[in-house]
């Protein structure tokens, strides 16, 4: 079981230093919601999606995927008393039903569905399981009763350097990767900006020490006046972190540990 006590969520997307002098807007988006569903457990439902940087339309196709699944997280929470029953086929329908919404959007504005191309990542965590799959690179992290970070999935990569998958493939659902865990403690989500910060690639773990501190403040009760979005915005754009890439950047956060876990 998570620990006990309301769920704490933090998220940002900025857009990354390459893109200050092109004019380009930030192409990622990303969105955390708990949800109060038929069992009376809160569902935590959470998204991000990086728009791939050639698609003209791809903050778009971002927002349009994050507000899908959120939508879709909704709708099983009204239904569902939990994830127990959340298997594979259900993953291919939520990303199948993720990209038509992306094609009518493109058959509206008279464009390719490429030119709203971006990835995504999911994580959906009740009370006891935490159900993750993605589409593209970035990352999901998760932490459990072990007390330890890791991966629940690893960015996919294409057939070629620096290339990956995409929402808009028509293979899409078939390539999403999927996976599940129980006692799931707290979970982050990450675009590939940040994947050489938070990730160890050589032997394909977590880089502990860049999620702990965050973590740790996201645990702590709030005080008033404390600003963790503007803390996290200033993290993300800060020298340090825009040293390491220039790519926008997406992270997002949740926990339901108490302050002295």
């Amino acid at each position: 079981m998570m620990t006990a006590g309301p769920c704490r969520t933090l998220s940002a997307s900025v857009e990354g230093t390459s893109l200050v002098f092109t004019g380009q807007p930030c192409a990622e988006y990303c969105s955390v919601e708990v949800v109060e569903g038929v069992g009376d457990v809160p569902l935590l439902v959470a998204v991000a999606a990086d728009g791939a940087g050639s698609a003209p339309g791809a903050p778009v196709g971002a927002r349009l995927a994050c507000v899908e699944v959120v939508r879709m997280g909704r709708d099983w929470a009204g239904r569902e008393p939990d994830f127990s029953t959340f298997e594979q086929v259900h993953v291919g329908a939520w990303v199948e039903t993720a990209s038509e919404r992306i094609r009518a959007r493109a058959l509206e504005d008279g464009l390719d569905p490429r030119d709203f191309a971006c990835t995504l990542l999911v994580a959906l965590v009740d009370g006891a399981r935490g159900v993750f799959f993605q589409i593209g690179d970035g990352a999901i992290v998760y932490r459990n009763g072990a007390d330890t970070f890791s991966p629940a999935l690893w960015p996919q990569t294409g057939e070629y350097a620096n290339t990956t998958w995409f929402l808009t493939d028509e293979d899409a659902a078939e390539r999403a990767q999927a996976t599940a865990f129980d006692g799931v403690h707290e979970v982050a989500l990450l675009t590939d900006g940040l994947q050489a910060l938070a990730l160890r690639f050589v032997s394909r773990d977590v880089h502990t020490p860049f999620f702990e501190p965050m973590f740790e403040r996201l645990r702590r009760d709030r005080a008033e006046g404390d600003d963790l979005d503007g803390e996290l915005l200033r993290f993300l754009e800060s020298e340090a972190v825009n040293a390491r890439t220039d790519d926008d950047k997406t992270l997002v956060l949740a926990s339901r540990r108490s302050p002295e876990a």
